[in-house]
């Protein structure tokens, strides 16, 4: 079991439910950092409180599966009224359970509280990644609102400079209402920007589990530095971190006792019974003792016990899927890192500054009386494309690095 494991596994034996909270809107005029939304989360969550008492609820299961039967109040004889010829009788049945049913009964309860447990984890870790992944969405959002805001400007200030043309005869007003046409795209793709941004902030209310939160704005930086993923590396600290396939194991190991839970089934529990009997005629009393036990003939629990060893064979096929399944998913989660990546470097080094120098240049010829509107459009639409799309870029690098980082549990991201 990895360390972040038995870190989660510690606090989930400290941890306490926090209570509702009343439906009261709070605004975080300061922004939300990526620490502050994952700390909200954990601790408001109703999914983790769903969790945590399907940990206790496993914890009363095993507590009862320890118990050892009442005993009956049980003499085993009837009452008799009959004046001279009446019987009165008192006794006390137990049952003896034999061939350690209830120890198997105990291990295999106690290995569904350890599955409850890691189920805990897993839930903890996919709530986090859905988090964090939801945060860099807003922030995004965010980023596509600011550039749209300034190329909004940038258009503006081109138009304005064409009807300036237009007015000294160097410009058409076909040129005028390209550009205005233009202009009014990109409003429209700001105020569709703004609602997206809008949206992604009460998402992200909603997934912390305060959906009355009212976040301004999220702080943090999509071009932060990630790691270098080795694959060997992350395959390795995926099967040995992931409370999926601990869980699995477990399981495991509870259809073993389960298995040898039914195969002791058929040996038989024994009924001891003693009582006491008061007759009115002579003798008065007498001591009622007996012993009590089915004769396994036919009903030897064979199909109990051919169902829990299908059940082990099952559980065992069970941890090679989620181990085959996890290595899947961390090979398409590393798969978008990286060219997510890929796409960040090419737009850093070589599209958004030859983008933007392109404009530059067209802007500055404009300004000088060289009017040329298919190049001024050109030039808009090219910064205007390539800065949203290294957003994107920049927005699926972190998503995919989110997901890398919950798959192999970990506690501190990026």
């Amino acid at each position: 079991m990895g360390l972040c494991l038995a870190l989660a596994l510690a606090g989930l034996a400290t941890a306490r439910d926090p209570e509702l909270l009343p439906p009261t809107t709070v605004v975080l005029q300061r922004g939300l950092t990526l620490e502050q939304a994952t700390n909200l989360a954990l601790n408001n969550s109703p999914l983790l409180r769903q969790s945590r008492a399907r940990v206790e609820q496993a914890q009363g299961l095993a507590v009862q599966a320890g118990l050892y039967p009442n005993p009956q109040q049980n003499s085993g004889n009837p009452n008799q009224f009959g004046g001279g010829q009446s019987l009165y009788s008192f006794g006390i049945q137990q049952e003896i359970v034999r061939a350690g049913k209830i120890p198997l009964n105990v291990a295999a309860a106690e290995q569904g509280v350890r599955q409850a447990n890691l189920d805990f984890i897993r839930q903890q870790f996919d709530l986090v990644t859905s988090v964090r992944q939801q945060f860099y969405l807003f922030l995004a959002t965010q980023q596509r609102v600011t550039i749209l805001q300034d190329l909004q400007k940038i258009a503006q200030q081109s138009q304005d400079i064409t009807i300036k043309l237009r007015q000294a005869e160097q410009a058409t007003e076909t040129d005028v209402l390209l550009l205005q046409i233009e202009l009014r795209r990109i409003e429209v793709s700001l105020r569709s920007a703004a609602y997206a941004a809008t949206a992604a902030g009460q998402q992200l209310a909603a997934l912390i589990g305060l959906p009355d939160l009212k976040i301004d704005r999220a702080v943090g930086d999509l071009s932060i530095k990630l790691p270098n993923y080795d694959d060997s590396r992350v395959r390795e600290q995926l099967l040995t971190r992931s409370s999926l396939i601990e869980s699995a194991r477990a399981d495991i190991t509870r259809n073993e006792f389960l298995l040898r839970r039914a195969e002791v089934e058929p040996t038989p529990n024994l009924i001891l019974n003693s009582g006491y009997q008061w007759s009115v005629n002579q003798p008065h009393s007498q001591a009622l003792i007996g012993t009590y036990f089915n004769i396994p003939i036919w009903d030897r629990n064979q199909g109990n016990i051919r169902a829990a060893g299908a059940n082990v064979r099952q559980s065992v096929a069970q941890l090679s899927a989620v181990r085959n399944d996890l290595l899947r998913q961390l090979a398409e989660a590393l798969g978008r890192y990286r060219s997510a990546q890929v796409t960040v470097d090419t737009y850093q080094t070589g599209i958004l500054p030859d983008a933007q120098r392109t404009y530059e240049l067209v802007q500055k010829g404009l300004e000088g009386g060289q009017f040329d509107l298919l190049r001024i459009l050109q030039s808009q639409r090219s910064v205007i494309e390539a800065n949203l799309d290294y957003i994107a870029a920049l927005q699926d690098r972190l998503s995919s690095a989110a997901a890398i980082a919950g798959l192999l549990q970990l506690q501190q991201f990026p």
